[in-house]
């Protein structure tokens, strides 16, 4: 098998340790200094919990892990991790791919419960083929005022 032949198989993406490596520092390509992770679940903490490990001596990153509603091992925290609750946060919302939209405007709301303020959600995900095109509309509805799009799949042509 060609290396990362296999990533653009969801299940299998995050959870071997070069594949994993190979979509951390491609998704890093898309996050200044300063910035701040916020993930949920198991995809969206294996890929931020990469991230964060290999993002080096160039920039300084932080990471927010928003729970899951009802989520209470190791405690009953809505979040875990470290963030500003200025409106200057730039957020780096980071998953595996979106596809109704549900968890991206459950991690907002969750976010706007604990007091964060959000208006500008940069959303980098590796399938850009689901997007949800709903999901500005959703966002603005919270208060979102900007949304930009990353997406680091691989394209057509490039395992060769």
């Amino acid at each position: 098998m060609k290396d990362h032949e296999d990533e653009v198989c969801y299940g299998s993406s995050f959870y071997r340790s070069k594949s994993l490596r190979f979509w951390a520092e491609r998704a890093l390509k898309y996050i200044p200094d300063g910035a701040t992770l916020v993930y949920r679940g198991s995809s969206g903490s294996a890929l931020a919990s990469a991230m964060l490990a290999l993002v080096g001596d160039e920039k300084e990153l932080s990471g927010m892990y928003i729970r899951k509603e009802h989520e209470t091992c190791h405690g009953n925290y809505e979040s875990a991790g470290y963030a500003s609750y200025d409106d200057q946060t730039e957020w780096y919302f980071v998953d595996d791919f979106i596809s109704n939209g549900n968890t991206v405007v459950a991690v907002v709301r969750r976010m706007l419960d604990i007091r964060y303020k959000v208006q500008t959600l940069h959303l980098v995900v590796h399938h850009d083929r689901s997007y949800c095109s709903v999901l500005d509309r959703r966002l603005n509805d919270l208060g979102v005022l900007n949304i930009e799009r990353h997406f680091y799949s691989i394209k057509e042509g490039e395992l060769l």
